[in-house]
């Protein structure tokens, strides 16, 4: 018998828009009206409900920063996992004009100011889409810009976020994490680093929170579709990639369902719990 659904959110169970809204809602409301636990398992930070999810006060567990961060339904911390130190020195050292997202548990510090930070959200040499713009201005609120080194060094950082649109910087960045192997680069999509502790993935994250509730694997239905989903749809029996999913996720899910922005998730988690 079912009794977890976990999601992604983009590109998964929120809109085309990235938010959530009165339809997918419902549905969170109608999965826990059944019983059920819904837990939120995503790549983003969640230190905030400021940009357009609207979860309220319901009582979802969050599995965040791509498993570094586990919280239970009072956004109580269960679990983390930090980046070790010596990497981030390390990184600071060698790529000190390099903007970065460094994410402790409640704050995110950037070592760079806003203009130089947006400047990074470009794909090649097309600038970001107005509407993309809107919703990584959601983004600023909570990031403390012009960090020093001395600042982002005395955190217990969790997770690093990075966007290198200049292909030599990339070329360089990518040999410097081979030479780290203690970390791990899952992205939800190309041009992006997400930088975490090498043992930390969704699915380690939500097998941890089932063994910490004694629910057993087989209970649990989970969503995604991007390249830090990988493992959370190879290692869970009921996995379900939506259609616009990159390839080695929908190859490794057990369901292909349609595309997120037709609302595939919500719609297969009624038919689920119905």
């Amino acid at each position: 018998m079912l009794k977890i659904i976990a999601s992604d959110l983009d590109g998964t169970l929120l809109n085309r828009l990235h938010v959530t809204d009165s339809y997918i809602l419902n549905t969170i409301d109608k999965a826990l009206d059944k019983g059920l636990i819904f837990v939120l398992v995503t790549g983003r930070s969640m230190q905030s409900d400021t940009i357009g999810l609207k979860f309220g006060e319901r009582p979802l567990y969050v599995i965040s920063n791509n498993g570094a961060l586990i919280k239970d339904t009072n956004q109580t911390i269960l679990k983390t996992k930090s980046l070790p130190h010596a990497f981030i020195v390390d990184t600071l050292n060698k790529f000190p004009n390099l903007p970065m997202d460094f994410m402790s548990t409640n704050q995110t510090w950037v070592n760079a100011d806003k203009k130089s930070y947006l400047k990074t959200f470009s794909v090649g040499k097309h600038l970001i889409h107005r509407m993309v713009l809107r919703i990584v201005n959601g983004f600023f609120k909570g990031k403390k810009f012009n960090a020093t080194p001395e600042e982002i060094l005395n955190q217990d950082i969790i997770k690093m976020n990075l966007r290198i649109p200049n292909p030599q910087t990339n070329a360089l960045f990518l040999e410097h994490l081979k030479n780290h192997p203690e970390v791990v680069n899952l992205p939800f999509a190309e041009g992006i680093f997400e930088i975490t502790h090498h043992k930390v993935n969704k699915a380690t994250a939500l097998k941890w929170l089932c063994d910490y509730l004694k629910i057993e694997y087989d209970a649990v239905a989970v969503f995604g579709d991007g390249n830090n989903d990988i493992e959370l749809l190879d290692e869970f029996k009921h996995s379900y990639a939506v259609s616009n999913a990159i390839p080695e996720a929908k190859e490794k899910a057990t369901h292909v369902i349609g595309h997120y922005a037709k609302y595939s998730v919500s719609k297969k988690i009624r038919e689920l719990i119905e």
